[in-house]
């Protein structure tokens, strides 16, 4: 016991060391047993020890505040893993449910029917993200924007965008230039800010409502045979009709090429009908133009000119412009293909050009309508003109009227292509005309056309005083000595004419209203909801009448416009408007060559306040659901008249400019009276109203005059205790405005006629333009108001400095009259820079890019000069060689520089 008491130092010091190392936990373990001395003697020693019973409670104190900091940090890891969890969660839910985090509005849009071009403006508000730092995200939500927009747009893959982009935390829009939509994407779209973006910040789409601005172009495109159910009859008839026009029948998308094909095939018709090489190609003619789909021949080789072209076979739309392209590198330098589409909007069926193919190679015409490719044979077939240019995509019935002024073709052998000179010009002794060359010159002795025997020997001539090449029959009557034809005046005047106001002549006077022309009039006015503080027409009345009736009521037969059925026509309800618009713009059925003939052609329209109106509705359905562009003349914001199709639009407050309540005391007719109807009580909810009268306030007293207040409050006193039927004085204030518009006009129109013998409505728009044609064909002496010109009577002529400095540095030793000395001097048409009068020498300075230099234009001779469009560079260089021929047959010297 007492070596055990002894040895307890040591014990506790070794006791202590363990216990303060931090695997204390081992002490626990230790398996007392197997060391020299007993486990009572350790407890013992230990408890008897006050520091080896601190140290122990120390011990336990650590171990325990240990184990309470790793459970600590176990839940935060815990906590981190689950908030990972949950945030990938949200940022999982924007990816997939991108729509659930923005709201898209449309703002505006607009529609260029010229320019073919839509515009949108969309608003765009984002809901906060819950990462600012959440890039897919961002992506993910304009890829589902851009999705939408171009939904509503209807945007085709291959349809042409351009987009400007505006928001708050950027310092300024972003434009993007016209792109396909396939190609504008959340990528362009974050790159592009990314690359604008000054600061370093991110965009934050919370920060406010962004913009989207989208200019929507339509890529025209065609593919297989048509499958839409609702075709204007009329286009079909005409394709059907029309000879010249083979209609491709297709259940693929290769329409494109199947016409192509057909149109090479016929393009490579021989001209000798008595040939083997005629009988060979009309046996393949048959074969490739067979209407049927089960046509081998047409689909093998339209197959392989796809092929060729590198375009896709089985391309959804169908093929498109940049088809156009790969098929015309294909075609060329042998063909030139070009397409044609129907102009909209247009009274007469008419072809405008949509891609023109480079080269001169010979054309291949093809018509795209409702997103089908047929070929045409012939243009002169399909417009119905004996010739066609295909350079200007013009028609026209004789040779002289176009090629005389084309500057594609010669003007002076009217050959299909211009003229090479080669240094000479020859001068024929029968029609006087000057020829560039030999070939020039022998051309004209021949037939300008294969179905004619006349030369342009025959047809054409020139003036041998003033240059002038003319067709023969105009020759007869050409007047030479400087005059020109003014087209004011309207005849054969001198160079230094002038022009005044002309005299109307007057029409036949005597001619009885039953032996005139049918001239029809349509009176209508609109009445309007307006709960929305937008106005939308619910109810039309329209009355349809002829010359000879709109005088009498409506009620009362008339012989002449009977066949037009009833003369009365009222449209009611939301679609109020749209069904007036199509009664007023209905057509006939199908005439040859023309879209149809409009039942109510040549029709005037009329309505008090059009202008400003009811002019505005039927304005606003023309361009944006009619696509039809009117005519228009405005006067500021308001319509003084306009013209859409075969119909007038005018206001008759542009000639009685009062009210329409007082017109019918002005005509004296006393039958005819407005009443008061409470137009603020118009609402969708008072359409089926029974019951007592409305309150007064729904009549608008406060814009009345102090006097028409008077009378409408004793008139409201009289109404009380009697019943209210909406519709019934609805209709009957309707009809009553159209009648007492309707009289008055007729009373107003045969007044001024039997005055100065001016039809109002159908001459003039405005009482003013109506009494200044009463004036000009009644009253005006002839000549007495002059037109001053543009320019005035002596407007500067300009001249080239170069010839002026020129003419100078020569006018030291001689005496050169020119624009800097005595100004320019005139022989007959001709201008020229100087003449020194003692020597008869005219001095002349060509400038190169004026006068069409063949040796510093030698690449540019068969093109359109960018000034003088009417002209070629190879035409100018003619007609400065033809203008020095004419100078010296005069008997003057030259001198040219």
């Amino acid at each position: 016991m007492d070596k055990l008491k002894s040895a307890a130092p040591i014990f506790a010091g070794v006791v202590t060391t363990v216990l303060r190392l931090p695997v204390f936990y081992i002490f626990e373990k230790i398996y007392f047993s197997t060391m020299y001395f007993s486990l009572e003697s350790v407890i013992w020693s230990l408890y008897v020890m006050p520091s080896v019973r601190q140290i122990l409670l120390e011990t336990r104190k650590n171990l325990l505040e240990h184990k309470r900091k790793r459970i600590q940090q176990e839940n935060v890891k815990r906590l981190r893993r689950l908030k990972l969890s949950v945030d990938n969660h949200r940022r999982l839910d924007i990816l997939q449910n991108p729509e659930e985090y923005y709201k898209v509005n449309l703002e505006r849009e607009r529609h260029s029917r010229k320019f073919k071009v839509k515009q949108n403006v969309y608003k765009v508000n984002v809901k906060t993200l819950p990462f600012r730092d959440n890039s897919k995200g961002v992506r993910q939500l304009l890829k589902r924007i851009l999705q939408d927009v171009k939904e509503r747009m209807k945007c085709r893959p291959d349809d042409y965008l351009r987009l400007n982009l505006h928001h708050p935390s950027l310092q300024s829009d972003i434009w993007f230039e016209f792109t396909q939509s396939k190609n504008l994407n959340e990528d362009l779209v974050m790159n592009k800010i990314e690359a604008v973006q000054q600061s370093k910040k991110d965009l934050t789409l919370t920060d406010g409502a962004a913009e989207l601005e989208l200019f929507h172009v339509h890529y025209s495109q065609g593919s297989g045979g048509n499958q839409m159910k609702h075709l204007q009859g009329n286009v079909e008839a005409f394709k059907n009709e029309k000879r010249s026009i083979v209609r491709i029948m297709n259940e693929d998308t290769i329409c494109l090429a199947r016409a192509i094909v057909v149109a090479r095939c016929h393009a490579q018709k021989p001209a000798d009908k008595d040939s083997p090489e005629y009988a060979a190609w009309k046996k393949k003619w048959e074969r490739i133009k067979r209407r049927d789909i089960l046509s081998k021949k047409q689909r093998n080789e339209a197959m392989e000119l796809m092929k060729s072209a590198d375009c896709d076979l089985w391309q959804c739309g169908g093929s498109g412009p940049q088809d156009w392209v790969k098929l015309q590198k294909v075609l060329e330098p042998q063909y030139r293909l070009k397409v044609y589409e129907f102009k909209r909007g247009a009274p007469r069926l008419e072809l405008i050009p949509i891609y023109k193919g480079t080269g001169n190679g010979t054309c291949l015409n093809i018509l795209l309508g409702y997103n089908h490719y047929d070929t045409i044979l012939s243009m002169t077939g399909v417009l119905g003109y004996q010739y066609y240019c295909d350079h200007c995509d013009v028609g026209y019935s004789h040779i002289e009227d176009h090629r005389t002024a084309c500057p594609h073709r010669c003007s002076f052998c009217l050959a299909n292509t211009p003229c090479a000179p080669d240094g000479t010009c020859v001068q024929c002794s029968i029609c006087k005309g000057f020829f560039k060359s030999m070939d020039c010159y022998q051309r004209h002795l021949r037939p300008y056309s294969a179905r004619s025997r006349v030369t342009v020997c025959d047809l054409m001539g020139r003036c041998d005083r003033c240059n002038e090449w003319m067709t023969k029959k105009l020759l007869y009557k050409h007047k030479c000595g400087g005059q020109k034809h003014c087209r004011i005046c309207k005849r054969l005047v001198n160079e230094d004419h002038k022009c005044y106001v002309q005299v109307i002549p007057k029409h036949g006077d005597d001619i009885k209203d039953r032996k005139r022309p049918l001239q029809m009039y349509i009176y209508f006015d609109f009445e309007c909801t307006q709960e929305n503080s937008i106005h939308v027409p619910n109810l039309c009345v329209a009355h349809r009448v002829c010359h000879c009736c709109h005088h009498l009521p409506v009620d009362q037969p008339c012989k002449r416009c009977e066949s037009f059925g009833p003369r009365r026509h009222i449209f009611r309800g939301p679609t109020t408007l749209k069904d007036f618009m199509d009664w007023l713009l209905a057509t006939t059925p199908h005439a040859q060559g023309y879209a149809s003939a409009m039942v109510n052609k040549d029709a005037i329209v009329i309505a008090h306040n059009f202008k400003g109106y009811d002019g505005q509705f039927i304005l606003n359905y023309l361009v944006h659901t009619a696509c039809i562009t009117p005519t228009v003349i405005m006067n500021g914001t308001k319509i003084l008249s306009m013209r859409a199709l075969d119909l007038k639009f005018i206001d008759s407050f542009n000639y009685l400019p009062f009210a329409l309540a007082k017109m019918p005391s002005a005509f004296g007719l006393k039958e005819l009276k407005k009443g008061y109807f409470p137009h603020f009580f118009n609402t969708e909810a008072n359409q089926n109203y029974v019951g007592p009268y409305p309150a007064a306030s729904f009549y608008g007293p406060d814009d009345m005059t102090s006097s028409a207040r008077a009378a409408f409050y004793a008139w409201y006193e009289e109404q009380q205790g009697k019943t209210f039927d909406f519709q019934k004085e609805f209709l009957a204030y309707c009809i009553s405005d159209v009648d007492i518009l309707q009289r008055c006009c007729a009373q107003f129109a045969q007044t001024i006629h039997a005055l100065v013998k001016v039809y109002p409505f159908r001459e003039a728009i405005t009482f003013a333009s109506t009494a200044n044609l009463a004036y000009r064909r009644r009253f005006m002496p002839p000549d007495s108001i002059a037109i001053i010109p543009n320019l005035g009577y002596h407007p500067a002529r300009q001249f080239s400095l170069k010839a002026s400095r020129w003419l100078s540095w020569l006018g030291r030793d001689l005496s050169i009259q020119h624009a800097w000395n005595g100004g320019e001097v005139k022989f007959g048409n001709f201008t020229v820079d100087g003449y020194d009068e003692s020597t008869r020498t005219v001095y002349e300075f060509y400038g190169c890019y004026w006068h069409g230099c063949p040796i510093c234009f030698p690449d540019l001779a068969t093109e359109t000069h960018p000034h003088r469009t009417q002209f070629t560079y190879n035409s100018l260089y003619e007609l400065t060689l033809a203008r020095e021929l004419a100078l010296k047959e005069q008997g003057f010297n030259l001198v040219t520089l």
